[in-house]
């Protein structure tokens, strides 16, 4: 199953999301991030078993569905991380797209999966062995 995960750095885009709230943001910047953590509160639930799992052994990932569902929110929330995070030095946003074995999917719902962060570092090296190569695009840099 292809599935897509955007990150800031090695973090996923929950976390990020809590680094980009304390961003100082111009006003319509600031509604641009209102408007998606809000589309997230009522579209893009937490999965329940990461409640579950201690630490973060966890990692979610869009399906198709979702990634078309949210393409648009996710660009903005780029252009905001390039303009307010990367710029500071704070990490680079990748988007990473995976073939997830069916069998590693621990839950699953329209929009999202969830793997164990060990399947998930496992899948990166062998989809992505070569530690330069672009995640958007798989040509090297």
């Amino acid at each position: 199953m292809v599935c897509i995960r955007y990150e800031f750095s090695d973090t996923g885009i929950f976390s990020a999301l809590d680094l980009l709230e304390t961003a100082p943001m111009t006003d319509e910047d600031e509604k641009t991030y209102n408007y998606i953590m809000q589309l997230f509160a009522d579209d893009l639930d937490e999965p329940p078993i990461l409640k579950t799992m201690t630490g973060r052994t966890g990692v979610s990932l869009f399906t198709e569905k979702g990634n078309e569902a949210f393409s648009c929110e996710m660009k903005e929330l780029e252009n905001l991380y390039n303009e307010y995070l990367t710029s500071a030095g704070l990490g680079v946003f990748n988007i990473i797209e995976l073939d997830v074995p069916e069998n590693e999917i621990l839950y699953r719902d329209e929009y999202q999966v969830v793997i164990h962060r060990d399947v998930y570092e496992r899948l990166l090296v062998e989809q992505y062995p070569n530690p330069y190569q672009s995640f958007e695009d798989d040509e090297v840099r």
